[in-house]
Parts: structure tokens; sequence; C-alpha cells
């Protein structure tokens, strides 16, 4: 079976999300950057001879790496200088399929909401266990088709 290019991805991702470990590490209190520095046992003054700049510049990437105010490339810089790789990821919550799921079934409700305004018009209401019947069967057509205005019905 071939995958298309954009199922193949979604795929792939989902695999690496599913099997990466990186969800088990717990954010530290601290910048990265300290706490590597400090348990190499180096000090800001060594480190801001490292990235050729004044300690007070250090304690200023700590304090902004914190704040969630400092930028990749000076994070990358930090790593390289204390002979780290710099990680950035953004994990999915719950997996790919999950949330477009999710959204499917958004656009669906919102989309027989407007059928069920009509009906219930005309007195032609349907029961909820069919109502929500067709909510799933709409949302696996949109899925199936997974048109551009999907993240569009918020």
């Amino acid at each position: 079976m071939r995958l298309s290019n954009k199922k193949y991805q979604k795929a792939r991702l989902e695999y690496e999300f599913a099997n990466n470990p990186i969800k088990t590490f717990e954010i530290t209190p601290k910048s990265w950057v300290r706490v590597i520095r400090q348990a190499l046992g180096m000090t800001s003054i060594e480190l801001a001879k490292r990235l050729k700049i004044n300690q007070s510049a250090v304690t200023q990437l700590e304090q902004r790496e914190e704040l969630g105010t400092v930028t990749l490339k000076t994070l990358r810089e930090a790593a390289n200088a204390l002979e780290c790789d710099l990680y950035y990821v953004i994990a999915p919550r719950v997996s790919l399929e999950a949330t477009i799921n999710k959204q499917a079934m958004a656009m669906a409700r919102k989309k027989l909401d407007i059928v069920a305004h009509s009906m219930a018009l005309e007195a032609q209401l349907v029961s909820p266990k069919q109502r929500e019947l067709q909510v799933v069967l709409l949302a696996e057509e949109i899925k199936q088709t997974m048109p551009t205005t999907l993240w569009n019905n918020d």
C-alpha cells in the first residue's frame, strides 16, 4: 500500500512521538543552561569566556531562558559552548489522529447543527442517537477528504 506524502509524514510523526522518551523529562524551574553549567562545575565567568561575552550577559541569558524569552540561536550557541546539543521539540499532547478526529467531529457537529435547526422548524428532528451517528459518519467523511477548511471551524 502506497501512502501519500502527507499520510506518510503523519504516520512517521505518530511513530516518532509514540517511541520517543522526550516526554519523560520534567521541565526544571531553572534554566537548562544554568543546570548543565552547574552540573559541569563551570562558573558563569567560564561560560562567558567560551561564548565571548561578559558574565552579566550569561546571567541575562539564563534569566531569559527561565522567562521563555531567549532565542533559539542564543540557546544553540550556549549549548555548543557547554558541549551539548540543543533539541527543539513541539510534541503533541495526544496523537495527531486524535487531534484530527476531534476537529473533524467539531466540524461535523457544526454542519449538522445548521441542518438540525432547519429540521426543527419543520418538526423533523432526529433522535440523539441518530444525531450522534450522523456526526460520526460525517466526521469520517471529513477525515477522508481532509478539506482545507478543517481548521477554520473554531
